[in-house]
């Protein structure tokens, strides 16, 4: 073979070579060549899901539970995902709100299927010593628009929600925000969001946690939907060791885990150390010191 021939071959096999590891790079933690954040990350780092963006010290840090302003505050304490809630109004306008009803987290009251988003806008967020701030009820656009390039949202369906996931699924897409929110759904509802993915609807490998309970519930996961990451249930239904074995089943996958912070720090370090890289937490900032002592966060 002369030499020209020898560098044209050369040529094409890199570019084989090339093209190959760019479709490997894509299958996990790229959505459209847009590189996942939940992804950017080295085996020692643990993320904080901060539960309802966090609020131990709301009331000082004028910043309410699921209020835009806690955006900012929960960017500025280092959490790295903001569990939220979504339900739906009167209207048919998707809001940030926990509770079925209002009472607790505003100045109003009733159910959010029942008040129309005008009436919510004229309420405040209440702080959880029960004082009124000045916050208003935020709709899930503002919250992508204020998110946006600046935290990942974990997002919380509330029953009834469910069924008009294509029109939540488009206000995400709207926002170029396919990379950064991720769905937490219940491993019941997995032919729902299955039959979604098979018509062709808007998906990403970073859309969906489904909750599991065993290493079978994580190979079904697994097979029919190549998450990201994964929640693996642990509580009072779950044996402890059970679900550690289901935790670092689903990790020798390459699937992120996520689990809730319960019980002592020696318990958390047991999570960890069996492969968990998210912990959900409803006090983030004292995980967070946590894992910052061990080395698993900066």
């Amino acid at each position: 073979m002369d030499k020209r021939k020898y560098l044209i071959v050369l040529w094409i096999l890199s570019l084989v070579v090339f093209n190959g590891c760019f479709v490997a790079q894509s299958k996990k933690g790229t959505i459209n060549n847009t590189p996942n954040p939940l992804n950017r990350l080295n085996s020692n780092t643990v993320l904080i899901a901060a539960h309802r963006g966090g609020y131990e010290n709301d009331y000082k840090d004028k910043a309410p539970e699921n209020s835009v302003v806690n955006i900012k505050n929960a960017v500025s304490k280092g959490f790295d995902v903001y569990e939220t809630d979504l339900q739906r109004t009167k209207d048919g306008v998707f809001v940030i709100v926990h509770d079925q009803t209002i009472e607790r987290e505003t100045d109003g009251h009733g159910e959010v299927k029942n008040i129309t988003l005008a009436e919510l806008k004229k309420l405040k967020k209440r702080y959880t010593n029960g004082v009124t701030s000045q916050e208003p009820v935020a709709t899930f656009e503002e919250f992508l628009q204020h998110g946006k390039n600046r935290i990942t949202f974990k997002v919380d369906m509330k029953p009834g929600i469910q069924a008009y996931f294509k029109e939540i699924v488009s206000l995400v897409k709207k926002h170029k925000m396919m990379d950064s929110v991720l769905f937490r759904v219940e491993y019941k509802e997995a032919d729902f969001f299955s039959k979604y993915v098979n018509e062709g609807n808007p998906y990403s490998e970073n859309l969906l946690m489904f909750m599991v309970d065993s290493k079978q519930q994580v190979d079904f996961i697994e097979k029919t939907f190549s998450p990201l990451s994964i929640q693996v249930n642990i509580g009072s239904k779950n044996p402890w060791a059970q679900s550690l074995e289901v935790i670092k089943y689903a990790a020798s996958k390459d699937i992120l885990v996520e689990t809730h912070v319960i019980g002592n720090e020696k318990q958390w370090g047991s999570l960890v150390h069996a492969g968990v890289r998210m912990l959900h937490s409803q006090t983030p900032l004292k995980t967070l010191d946590y894992l910052r002592s061990i080395n698993k966060h900066k």
